[in-house]
């Protein structure tokens, strides 16, 4: 006789998350060199949701979630950054979104132009998650490592050596860039439903901090000594002083270890 339990068929099917990810040892030591031999070329990876815009989302429904990704709201100060970012570095996109819902993203933000300018654009599908996971609600990770392993071509097609001493990726979440913290930008989160969305200026002294890293030989040299970080208490005006105080303060320190090498030759 076949008996039915209901109380067993309501329980939640379990699925394993994903363990966070660590910086190698081979990661932080390189770290430490300041001065490798690059072309000045620049990778900027950029995440979409909670970075570059916010979407209305109503609840976790595909309906929903597919209406708010071709209605989302810009954040503030996103079209200057933008221009700027493809004018100095090849960009790319890394969302943990689908696919199509990332499309809807980037028509909402970037022109026709910047969008086949992208270098790269990875989703949700290129995460390398298992059919479980890629489903579900799951904390999901940018794995920098695959992008240096795969993508060896610049915004204009040219043959690039991607690495942690060029690529910069732009989040705001620090645990999905658990794997390469000195490679990120952690800008915090931005949603539309706040009071005073509109006075934000994260985006402004992103692209200030961006100048500063384009010229640097190893960035995650400098984002270790100088991590991207504002005080609210200050204006934008401050803040963007702070971070210029910052990089003066890194060539200074920069030129008095070549200044003692040279010494010490």
């Amino acid at each position: 006789m076949f008996i039915r339990f209901p109380q067993l068929a309501k329980r939640p099917y379990f699925i394993r998350p994903i363990m966070t990810p660590k910086p190698s040892q081979f990661y932080l030591e390189r770290l430490k060199n300041k001065g490798i031999e690059t072309d000045n070329r620049k990778l900027l990876v950029l995440d979409l949701n909670g970075t570059l815009l916010s979407r209305p989302i109503k609840d976790r429904s595909h309906t929903s979630v597919s209406s708010a990704s071709s209605t989302a709201i810009p954040r503030p100060g996103v079209k200057n950054f933008l221009k700027y970012a493809f004018s100095n570095y090849s960009v790319m996109v890394y969302s943990s979104s689908r696919r199509d819902n990332v499309n809807a993203m980037l028509n909402c933000i970037m022109t026709s132009e910047q969008i086949k300018s992208l270098t790269a654009c990875w989703t949700r599908e290129n995460m390398g998650l298992s059919t479980a996971h890629f489903n579900s609600k799951v904390q999901t990770f940018k794995n920098l490592d695959a992008i240096w392993e795969n993508l060896k071509t610049d915004g204009n097609g040219k043959a690039a050596n991607w690495s942690q001493y060029n690529t910069v990726i732009i989040d705001d979440s620090e645990v999905k860039c658990a794997a390469h913290p000195f490679n990120h930008i952690h800008v915090s989160d931005f949603s539309h439903s706040t009071v005073d969305y509109r006075k934000d200026f994260m985006l402004v002294c992103a692209v200030r901090y961006l100048k500063h890293l384009k010229d640097i030989p190893n960035v995650s040299n400098y984002i270790f000594q100088h991590p991207f970080r504002l005080n609210y208490n200050l204006s934008q005006d401050e803040n963007l002083k702070c971070l210029d105080q910052a990089i003066e303060n890194y060539k200074q320190d920069s030129g008095t270890v070549k200044q003692a090498e040279g010494q010490i030759d």
